[in-house]
């Protein structure tokens, strides 16, 4: 007996320690971010950042030394850091490696996949996902809480899970690497609309985080539309960046799917451009912006010289994907009277950038950061950073994007 008693002592001791050296691995790798933020860009050009990121790292601190914390829970309290200095390009990512989905469609691999340690501290939940389903049905569209489709496959149940907090777990699926009641991901309410989502890949299990917006029954960041939210139409009709296409003799259209390019598409690009140039003659162009996450400065610049000198009615179309360098080419078009902004927000986060980014890990090893060290213009575009830029005139998910805009410059022409 004493034999056995001497060992769980050793045994309750040596969990102690261990836990507790995580927390000290932990601290240091809180110390490392903060220390880090006070030297990024965004932090040295915001006077609240300055006056609220150390009360925030004492606070996390203190968490830090009473409790012990897993490593999600660890992740999740970096960007509660990280989230006081306004910026979105400001990232953190878990020093792990990523499994393919091949791997994780095989027989075993879900289970022990979920049981791994970066999984472990999602709850084990012991509820019935029919009843919560039935819970869920009644929520209204407003609400957080409700159920999420994915892809046709997969059905996310979404409820409140502490003060805050919610948890996204699996209903149903159709897809073998996912079970019912498997969590998916933490959303976790940061003002306003705004929410730092941590979760894992749909296509990896990779963790992941990234700041969305929620309303309308749509999780913007994930595109996830709530059931009962009926009308999801937002995105492009065409899959190539670049298109241009006369409609009628009174308008055209023009789509910018992203600023980014390699070597070999630039030639690709300019002989768009020549095209472009060379056949717009109606007095109206739509110019669609929908999903371009932005890319070079080059680009973005040679097309909007063209576009400023263009005498005629400019229709941007634009939603929550638009984002970073497209954000910058919106508002400098923006400054012209023959200019109308449509579709919804985009996504505000333009105001800084990372040029030549390099990763830094983390003391402990477990995280990698990367911090901003580019703001040029920010005074313009800090008042968007997390906001977005609102369009003049909202488009209705139910009906093509395009249609409607359309029937917008109809009604003006006939004016």
């Amino acid at each position: 007996m004493k034999k056995l008693l001497s060992i769980l002592i050793i045994w309750i001791s040596t969990a102690v320690y261990a836990s507790g050296q995580e927390n000290v691995k932990f601290i240091q790798d809180l110390d490392f971010l903060y220390l880090h933020l006070k030297e990024c860009v965004s932090y040295q050009t915001q006077r609240r950042s300055q006056k609220l990121l150390y009360h925030k790292y004492i606070e996390i601190r203190k968490t830090a030394e009473l409790r012990n914390l897993s490593v999600l829970n660890q992740y999740i309290l970096l960007y509660d850091l990280m989230d006081v200095v306004n910026d979105q390009n400001n990232t953190i990512q878990l020093n792990e490696g990523m499994f393919s989905y091949a791997n994780l469609t095989l027989k075993d691999t879900p289970n022990s996949v979920s049981t791994q340690d970066k999984f472990f501290s999602f709850p084990i939940l012991h509820l019935s996902a029919d009843s919560l389903m039935r819970e869920l049905r009644s929520k209204p569209l407003q609400s957080v809480e409700g159920i999420y489709p994915y892809n046709d496959s997969i059905e996310i149940g979404v409820f409140l899970y502490e003060p805050n907090k919610y948890l996204g777990i699996i209903l149903n699926s159709k897809d073998p690497s996912w079970h019912s009641l498997e969590p998916v991901f933490y959303i976790v309410h940061k003002d306003s609309n705004s929410y730092r989502i941590v979760g894992k890949n749909f296509n990896n299990k990779g963790i992941y985080s990234n700041l969305s917006k929620i309303y309308n029954g749509v999780i913007k960041s994930l595109n996830l539309h709530k059931k009962n939210s009926i009308c999801t139409i937002s995105t492009p009709e065409f899959h190539q960046n670049f298109i241009f296409t006369t409609l009628n003799n009174h308008m055209s259209y023009l789509k910018l799917g992203s600023f980014n390019y390699s070597t070999s598409e630039l030639k690709i690009i300019q002989s768009f451009q020549i095209l472009f140039e060379d056949s717009l003659y109606t007095p109206n162009l739509i110019v669609d912006v929908r999903n371009n996450d932005g890319g070079y400065n080059q680009i973005s610049k040679s097309f909007y010289k063209y576009l400023k000198k263009y005498s005629g009615n400019l229709f941007i179309l634009m939603n929550y994907h638009t984002a970073h360098e497209a954000e910058r080419f919106i508002l400098k078009l923006n400054y012209r009277k023959n200019v109308t902004l449509l579709g919804d927000t985009t996504r505000g986060a333009f105001s800084y950038a990372q040029s030549n980014p390099s990763l830094q890990t983390s003391p402990s090893g477990v995280f990698k950061i990367a911090l901003t060290n580019y703001k040029k213009g920010w005074r313009k575009y800090l008042y968007y950073e997390n906001v977005g830029i609102a369009p003049s005139i909202s488009l209705s998910n139910c009906e093509n994007w395009i249609k409607q805009t359309q029937d917008i410059i109809d009604n003006y022409v006939r004016k």
